[in-house]
């Protein structure tokens, strides 16, 4: 007879439990109480200590590596916002906000 695996385990103790195989292309989407939350503390801290992110990781239900990952590209997304290059519209709207003449 084979040894039971830890997974069939699992639904033998829990039969209502739904068994979801891993989806490496599966992309996690964070609850509104999840995105709140981690604004916030990014807004204090945007560099947090281990501690930090495991204390965050607790009070989210997600994983230290998915808080590290969320703060990884949300300070990405503060530089490229702050290095985004002016375009026409609002050079326009500078120009005219100021009352700037250009001269050719």
């Amino acid at each position: 007879m084979p040894k039971p695996s830890f997974q069939n385990e699992i639904i033998l103790s829990f039969p209502y439990l739904k068994v979801v195989e891993f989806d490496p292309n599966y992309k996690l989407r964070y609850t509104k109480h999840q995105k709140q939350l981690l604004e916030t503390f990014y807004k204090a801290k945007p560099n947090p200590t281990q501690k930090d992110k495991s204390a965050l990781a607790d009070r989210t239900l997600l994983t230290i590596r998915q808080v590290c990952v969320w703060f990884q590209n949300r300070r990405a997304k503060d530089r490229k916002s702050s290095t985004k290059p002016i375009n026409k519209l609002s050079l326009a709207n500078l120009i005219h906000a100021y009352d700037i003449e250009i001269t050719p």
